[in-house]
């Protein structure tokens, strides 16, 4: 497929004008590229804090404290891939066609997966750490919890993973 210049895009057209002629505006698309350069940065690192403080400055050594922190995380991740996903539009809009940019978010991308996969096997052994701890009334809601967040893992996994290696490996093209 080829790639079609922003500056060839029409934005807009006037009433009296010919078919032919047209109002192009790569201003515009540079002002687009930084919103979602600048979007994307906040949906990373806000996301990158809010795990840092999470599992750094809030951590417990118990394992109901992990489990909770590992729910809690495995809802956060859609927040990472938006902020990569809102950086590879950036790219796209900025016509960056430098390697480089599209690698590093890619890796970000196959890095988020295989985290995903270790997060959701620890999720796994402290269900069976907990599972004889936790009151017989209120363990299908906690069977609940962690199905839910095993789900989410496997989502992720199975979707982070193969497109983040698909970048890596032939980025641009998809």
């Amino acid at each position: 497929m080829e790639r079609v210049a922003l500056a060839e895009i029409p934005l807009m057209r006037s009433r009296s004008s010919s078919a032919s002629e047209v109002v192009t505006d790569r201003g515009f698309a540079r002002h687009a590229a930084w919103a979602l350069v600048a979007a994307g940065v906040l949906m990373l690192l806000g996301s990158l804090v809010d795990l840092g403080v999470l599992w750094g400055l809030q951590r417990q050594d118990n394992v109901r404290w992990e489990f909770v922190a590992l729910s809690s995380t495995a809802e956060g991740f859609p927040r990472m891939a938006l902020g990569i996903g809102l950086l590879y539009a950036a790219t796209w809009v900025a016509a960056v066609r430098t390697m480089w940019a599209w690698r590093s978010l890619a890796l970000f991308l196959v890095a988020l997966g295989v985290a995903a996969g270790l997060l959701g096997a620890l999720m796994v052994t402290d269900y069976f750490a907990l599972i004889g701890q936790i009151p017989v009334e209120t363990r299908q809601a906690f069977r609940s919890s962690v199905a839910k967040s095993l789900t989410l893992y496997g989502l992720y996994v199975i979707v982070m993973l193969p497109i983040g290696i698909l970048l890596v490996r032939r980025p641009g093209t998809t």
